[in-house]
């Protein structure tokens, strides 16, 4: 049995735009990307429209980047004694 070629990735900043971590992770050479789905330090995150899905969908298409895994939140704590957090 042959053993699966691994895969190289980051950790890529959304700034500008989430196709702009898939360009990211593609120039620098990844197989796959992990990014933050909105500020890692918020509840609250911006809505987002369908040219921001379409540009996301369209740079995956492009580089063949895959999997792109979302990264948790900073604000989650699953030892807190508080339901909420």
């Amino acid at each position: 049995m042959t053993r699966p070629t691994p895969t190289f990735g980051a950790h890529m900043s959304i700034a500008g735009g989430f196709e702009n971590a898939i360009a990211a992770g593609a120039r620098v050479g990844c197989d796959c990307l992990q990014i933050f789905v909105k500020n890692q330090r918020r509840w609250q995150a911006p809505q987002l429209c369908d040219s921001h899905v379409a540009a996301y969908k369209a740079a995956a298409r492009q580089t063949g980047l895959a999997p792109v895994l979302a990264h948790a939140s900073y604000l989650l704590n699953l030892a807190s004694p508080d339901g909420a957090v």
